[in-house]
Formats: C-alpha cells, sequence, structure tokens
C-alpha cells in the first residue's frame, strides 16, 4: 500500500516536471505569418522572386518564392513576446541582372498575419537615364562658367554657372554628343564635342571645358521656352462649353497621369502654361468632364506630342479643341393648325413662323406664345431638354364671326361700336368675336340702334328697313305762311 502511494506521487512529480518544461518552449515558439505581393515599377506580378525575412538585427529567419501571381506568404516567423520588428530582402534574378529591394522594418504579432508588398523599382529597366554636370573654364578645377548646353537631338538647357550648380538632361538610354556655347562682346565662343554614353536607370557626368578661345560665328543664343497647351470647348451645336473640368493628362506605363487641370472660361477657352517635359517628348491627351442634370459626359481629344520646352526645331504650343458630343440647349419644332402662327418664346418674337424648328433653346422651362390674325392666342409652358428636340403641335382656336347687315336705303350709314363700317350693306366676314353695338342713320328716317353677340365660328346676319320720317322743305313753309297770311287777311 506504501509503495503505491509513493509510485503516484512519483508520477505526479514526473508530470508536474514535464509542464514546467513544456510552458517556457510553448511560450517562446509563438509565431506569425507575413503575407503579400511582388510587383515590378509599374505594379505588374512577379514570380520567382526570393523573399528573406529578416529580424531586428537583419538575420535571417525564413525565405520563401513569389507565386506566379506575384504573391507569397511564410507563417513561420517566429516572435517572442507580444510582437517583434522584422524586414523583407528580396533578391530577383531577371534579363541577366541581380536585383535588390529591403522593405522597411514592419511589425509582425504572434498568431496573426501581416501584409507587406515589395516592389522592385529598377525592374524593368526604364530605358532612360540622366545625363549632368558644369560647365568650367578650367580643366583641372571646377570653375563654374555660365552658357548653353546643347545636346545632338535638339535639346538645350540653360546653365546659369552657379557655385554647386549642375545642368541636367533626363533622355532615352544611349550615345549622345555635348557642347556648350556663350556669347560675349557679341561674340560666340563654343567647347569642344563630347560623346557621352548614357545607362539606363543610372547617371552620367560630364564636365564640359570652354576655355573662352575656340571662336564659332556669332549666333544668338537661345532662352528658355515654355509649353503651352490650349483651345476651346465647344457643345455639341458649336456653342462654347462654360464650366467644364478639363484635365491634362500624360500617358505613362498602365494608364493615364493627370498633370494639371481647371474650368472653361466665359468663352469655353483653357490653357494650361509651362507643361513640364523632363524627357524628349511625352504624349498627352486633354480630358474634358462636364455634369449635366446629374449626369457626367466626358470627352477627350486624340493623343499628340509634347516636346522638352528648350528643344529646338520643335512646336512648342499646341492647340487642342474639344467637342463635346451633348448640348445644354434643346430644339423645339412647332407645327400648327392652320400653319403661318408667329412663334414668340418667353415673350420675345422670334421673327418665324410655324411649321418651324427653333434651335439653342436653353434647358428649362419656356413659356411658348403662338398669334395668328383670327384665332385666339395660344399660351403654353414647355420644359427643353439639353441636346434633344421637344415637338409641340397647336391647334388653334378661331377667335372671328361673320357679320352681315342689310340696310334700306341703300345710302344708309352704318357704325358698329361708334366706328363707321359702311352705307348699305356690309360684310365682315372675320370680325372679332365679342359684344358689339350697332346703329343705322339716314336723314328723314328713323335712326335703328341696338347690339348683338359675335360668337366665334358663327354668324349674324342683320337687315333692316327704315321708317320714313316727314320732313319740312321751304316750298312747303312758304306754302303754309301764305296760307296764314291770307287767311288773316281775310278775318280783318
Amino acid at each position: 500500500m506504501l509503495k503505491t502511494r509513493y509510485s503516484s506521487i512519483l508520477i505526479i512529480l514526473i508530470i508536474l516536471a514535464i509542464f514546467t518544461l513544456i510552458i517556457p518552449v510553448s511560450c517562446a515558439s509563438q509565431y506569425g505569418t507575413v503575407q503579400g505581393k511582388v510587383v515590378d515599377r509599374y505594379g505588374n506580378p512577379i514570380s520567382g522572386a526570393t523573399i528573406v525575412i529578416q529580424d531586428g538585427e537583419c538575420r535571417p529567419v525564413g525565405s520563401v518564392q513569389s507565386q506566379s501571381d506575384g504573391t507569397y506568404s511564410y507563417n513561420q516567423v517566429p516572435v517572442e513576446g507580444g510582437s517583434g520588428t522584422f524586414r523583407i530582402a528580396a533578391t530577383l534574378d531577371k534579363d541577366d541582372v541581380h536585383l535588390m529591394e529591403n522593405t522597411a522594418f514592419f511589425m509582425i504579432y504572434p498568431l496573426k498575419t501581416t501584409s507587406q508588398d515589395v516592389r522592385f523599382y529598377s525592374y524593368p529597366a526604364s530605358g532612360v537615364g540622366t545625363l549632368y554636370g558644369v560647365v568650367s573654364s578650367s580643366k583641372d578645377m571646377i570653375e563654374e562658367l555660365d552658357g548653353v548646353v546643347y545636346l545632338n537631338n535638339g535639346m538645350y538647357t540653360i546653365y546659369e554657372g552657379n557655385k554647386y550648380g549642375q545642368w541636367s538632361f533626363t533622355i532615352p538610354a544611349g550615345d549622345y554628343t555635348i557642347w556648350a556655347e556663350r556669347n560675349k562682346n557679341l561674340t560666340t565662343y563654343k567647347s569642344q564635342n563630347y560623346t557621352v554614353h548614357v545607362p539606363s536607370d543610372d547617371n552620367a557626368y560630364q564636365l564640359i571645358y570652354m576655355p573662352m578661345k575656340e571662336q564659332a560665328p556669332y549666333h544668338v543664343q537661345p532662352t528658355v521656352q515654355r509649353n503651352v497647351v490650349y483651345g476651346q470647348v465647344t457643345q455639341k451645336n458649336g456653342q462654347p462649353l462654360t464650366g467644364a473640368t478639363v484635365e491634362l493628362c500624360k500617358y505613362v506605363t498602365g494608364g493615364l497621369e493627370v498633370v494639371d487641370s481647371m474650368k472653361t472660361n466665359s468663352s469655353g477657352d483653357y490653357c494650361f502654361y509651362n507643361v513640364n517635359v523632363r524627357s524628349v517628348s511625352e504624349k498627352f491627351i486633354v480630358k474634358v468632364s462636364w455634369e449635366l442634370n446629374g449626369e457626367v459626359h466626358e470627352q477627350s481629344s486624340a493623343p499628340f506630342d509634347v516636346y522638352y520646352p528648350n528643344t529646338i526645331g520643335k512646336k512648342h504650343e499646341h492647340n487642342i479643341p474639344v467637342c463635346m458630343n451633348v448640348a445644354s440647349n434643346g430644339n423645339l419644332n412647332i407645327r400648327t393648325s392652320p400653319q403661318g402662327a408667329r412663334i414668340l418664346v418667353d415673350g420675345m418674337d422670334t421673327g418665324k413662323l410655324t411649321p418651324c424648328e427653333i434651335q439653342d433653346i436653353p434647358a428649362g422651362k419656356h413659356t411658348v406664345t403662338l398669334t395668328l390674325d383670327g384665332y385666339y392666342n395660344d399660351t403654353s409652358d414647355v420644359t427643353i431638354q439639353p441636346d434633344k428636340i421637344l415637338n409641340m403641335n397647336r391647334t388653334l382656336a378661331i377667335n372671328t364671326g361673320s357679320i352681315t347687315i342689310n340696310v334700306q336705303p341703300r345710302d344708309a350709314k352704318i357704325y358698329l361700336n361708334d366706328k363707321y363700317a359702311g352705307t348699305g350693306s356690309v360684310s365682315l366676314p372675320k370680325a372679332a368675336a365679342g359684344k358689339y353695338d350697332f346703329k343705322v342713320v339716314r336723314d328723314e328716317y328713323q335712326e335703328e340702334a341696338g347690339s348683338f353677340d359675335l360668337i366665334a365660328g358663327r354668324q349674324v346676319e342683320k337687315s333692316f328697313e327704315m321708317v320714313a320720317v316727314p320732313s319740312l322743305s321751304l316750298t312747303y313753309i312758304s306754302y303754309l305762311l301764305s296760307n296764314m297770311i291770307s287767311s288773316l287777311a281775310s278775318i280783318l
């Protein structure tokens, strides 16, 4: 019994000892994961790159190869404590060139995944390098001398000759001829020609010695030039487009890069001054965007080349007009029955008669009035949509009737609304509808007067046989006076 108890105690002690040993090892063996993508200078994936994970003292702790899509993942990064500092040292063997890239240090946490991309900025070769140097009046030491530095491809730069200053060109890799010139006292001094090789993605240095002894035929040295890109943005109907966003975009690998942007003025004009081109030439486009009724419309110019501004024999002003495929105005096509109605828009006489299409009416609500003799004015509110034709068909309502008045005797005078209308017989086939007062008069006849309502499209006919009124003539008056005198005489 005692032996069994000692055996149990011994087993417990052994188990405790094992757990005591296991626990520290377990704490020291926690791992984190790092993953990411390997890309080239243009963002394209790179396969076969070696990814070495290094600790804070740049000691390797593991490595992995990038996959066909450029991705990599390593999940055995040992992390002591709550976190660890690491970096990635990547190598790439491509095109017989061994390339290396190191990332900045970053943190990896136990049992967590950290993302870290790697970019090879020098792959693939850009094919462009930098040529730089100074102009000196001494071979043995640098004595800066101002002048114009020329390349045999037409490029030049103005060198100020300041201490610690340098001239430079960013140009395609290759061999070039370079020299400098300087004007002084109406004399042109020229250095010798230098042949220089410019490597890709690297620098080439050249000191240009100009002893101010070698003379050349005098000529004026060029000055600093500016690249200008300008133009007008018009609508589909040819009208200038105000307030459109114009972007000057440069072609880069993988797409377009916006260089500058501005808004068109009231005349639809834009202008980009001092367009910078670092290499011999770069390709650009002008991109226009315009929001109309909540919809964004875009239009781009054709690509065009802009050269390094200080280049002899090249165009440095570029007129790039852009015509949008939409317009802010719309058209109104009007037809009436009957035809020939005059058209007024917002109270302004357009000088046009129906049928007619009125173009370039600003989008929005407008009032259209149609007028034609013999018909009521027709007024409508319309909404013009941009870059669309609104068809408008109207039947005009007649506002006249016919009045016929016949009077006996034929020389009687007829008045309508106190205006003389004629004698004997009056016919008004297109009289305005409404109420009329009439009066018919003739000497020695009783006057006829009254009123009537003329309804549009109806006819009013009136006939009058005037009643004669006896009149006192001079003969009859003389006769009466004579009889009166005779009667009085007989009485007396």
